[in-house]
Parts: C-alpha cells; sequence; structure tokens
C-alpha cells in the first residue's frame, strides 16, 4: 500500500496502484477481475458507470476526467455516486441504445451533458486549495474535436 501526494499537499493513503494512461486498448493488462469480464462483452468493460467508475468496485476508476475522478477518490466529489442498481441500470440502456464496442464509449453528441456531468461530480476546488477549477463547457470545443 503507498500513498499518492497532490499538489494542494493532501494526500491519499492506502492506494494499490496507481495506472495513469492516455488512451487503451483491451489488450492492455487490466486487473485480472476487469480482463474477464472484458472477454464476456463485446469489446467493451461492462459494469462501468458513465464510462469511468467501476459499479461494483468504486476504488477502481477509469479516468476520464481526470478532475472528477480523483476528487471522487479522495472523498472531494460534490456529487456522490448514483445507488448501485441505478448504476447498472445506465449501464443496460447505454447497451440497447449503442451496443458494444466503440459506440458505447461514445459521448457523441452529447458531449456538453456529459462534460457537465464530470463537472458536477467535481465540483470547484476546496476553499484556499489550489485545484483546478473545470470550465462550463464551451461548443466551441467542437471545432476542435
Amino acid at each position: 500500500m503507498g500513498r499518492v501526494p497532490f499538489g494542494d499537499r493532501t494526500h491519499l493513503n492506502g492506494v494499490d496502484r496507481a495506472i495513469f494512461g492516455i488512451g487503451y486498448l483491451f489488450s492492455l493488462l487490466y486487473p485480472p477481475d476487469a480482463q474477464t469480464r472484458v472477454k464476456k462483452a463485446y469489446r467493451r468493460l461492462p459494469e462501468v458507470y458513465q464510462h469511468a467508475f467501476n459499479i461494483e468496485d468504486p476504488t477502481l476508476t477509469f479516468v476520464g476526467v481526470a478532475v472528477a475522478v480523483t476528487r471522487y477518490l479522495v472523498g472531494r466529489a460534490k456529487k456522490q455516486q448514483l445507488p448501485v442498481a441505478e448504476q447498472l441500470a445506465w449501464e443496460r440502456r447505454r447497451v440497447v441504445q449503442r451496443g458494444g464496442g466503440k459506440d458505447f464509449y461514445s459521448v457523441a453528441p452529447d458531449f456538453e451533458k456529459y462534460s457537465e456531468f464530470l463537472r458536477a461530480i467535481a465540483g470547484d476546488p476546496e476553499p484556499g486549495a489550489t485545484g483546478r477549477v473545470l470550465p462550463p463547457f464551451d461548443k466551441k470545443w467542437l471545432e476542435v474535436w
């Protein structure tokens, strides 16, 4: 178990692993239980709410917006997760709407809705902290994406 320090001089204790990467393939070495789940689903990692939060083990996250996920993990998120049953219902609806594979993960055309969802989880930094304030979604970003 280790300790992860943050720029505001706080820390998170009891961390087994911190894996930070940009982009991923399902051929990468996920923890064994995640690998088993991927093999049972078509090109997607099941039981992950909003593409970021492992439903059964909320200490395992897949970073979409690092600020939101980090604040969630250290207990500073402004919005708490839904009950497990509601998260699983979200996943089932998503599979029906999008199927498996890459379409499951696409947030298009709902960029603004997803961005604001993650912003709500992150909230603003604590008063006096130097944490990042996530800006509201700007439609100009779509010109770049």
